[in-house]
């Protein structure tokens, strides 16, 4: 079975190769890698980075397999700019399940509010791991943003991409998925169940509330039903280094959705 390890992205790409060396050291062997993130200049070019170095330094072993990439936006500090973040999230989620790949997702890169999507995202549709990279030391964090990895040798860069595994940990995160409930979640938030757990899973999620949607509910719901309507996964890409970007979803009205952070939060400590 293939592993893929998803993680949001930013401006420190050495958090992915952490997040892969300190995986194989606890057992698990990540295959493809799939990145989250923006048109951000320095994220791309740390995606542009990623997409050399890994297929060349790992030997051919793991690939950078996809890159999903907000078109339309530098950051994701807008409500539209965070619906669409979380729906691709959502759809590589959905994507490599059907595979029936393991998914590893990494929430050490990119912003905090990217971090939190991925988290609520996580908990909608499953993965085998949520986590976090640390860096005990301030060097080599510092060392690791990619204003520093620019024009340096390569044996200088390989030191920066793999410190010893001692300086990096993996906090996992808890988390319960409820993707065996999706299709009842989606039926009850329509209004269409019957069942009084889903009601009351609603209820206390604030999701439902007096017979009807809440604000927060219409912003779910949104998010799941894009999700469901998605395409399927493009195939595996020939060239490891090049870079894939998921089409703008231009025709996508969808309501805003301000509080999904604290959603993303609530879903995450409350299970």
């Amino acid at each position: 079975m293939k592993k893929i390890l998803l993680a949001t992205l930013g401006e420190t790409p050495v958090v992915v190769t952490e997040a892969i060396d300190h995986l194989k050291e606890d057992g698990i062997r990540i295959d493809y890698v799939v990145i989250l993130t923006t048109r951000d200049t320095d994220a791309q070019d740390s995606l542009a980075l990623l997409s050399e170095h890994i297929p060349t330094y790992y030997g051919g072993q793991v690939f950078l397999f996809d890159a999903r990439v907000l078109d339309t936006f530098y950051d994701v500090d807008t409500d539209q700019a965070a619906l669409e973040f979380m729906t691709q999230a959502c759809s590589a989620l959905r994507d490599y399940r059907k595979k029936k790949w393991e998914i590893y997702a990494c929430i050490a890169g990119g912003r905090k509010v990217m971090s939190a999507l991925l988290a609520l995202a996580v908990q909608f549709y499953g993965a085998n791991m949520l986590f976090h990279v640390l860096v005990n030391d301030p060097e080599i964090e510092e060392r690791g943003h990619i204003s520093k990895l620019k024009n340096i040798s390569t044996e200088c860069r390989n030191r920066i991409f793999h410190p010893h595994v001692d300086k990096v940990k993996i906090v996992r995160m808890p988390f319960v998925g409820l993707f065996p409930l999706l299709s009842d979640l989606i039926d009850g938030l329509n209004g269409k169940s019957d069942h009084p757990e889903i009601k009351g899973l609603l209820e206390q999620n604030g999701l439902w509330e007096k017979g009807q949607l809440t604000e927060l509910g219409r912003r779910v719901l949104a998010i799941l039903e894009n999700v469901e309507t998605l395409p399927p996964p493009r195939p595996r890409v020939k060239n490891a280094r090049k870079v894939l970007h998921i089409r703008n979803q231009k025709n996508l009205k969808l309501p805003a959705i301000g509080r999904t952070i604290s959603a993303a939060v609530f879903f995450l400590w409350s299970a």
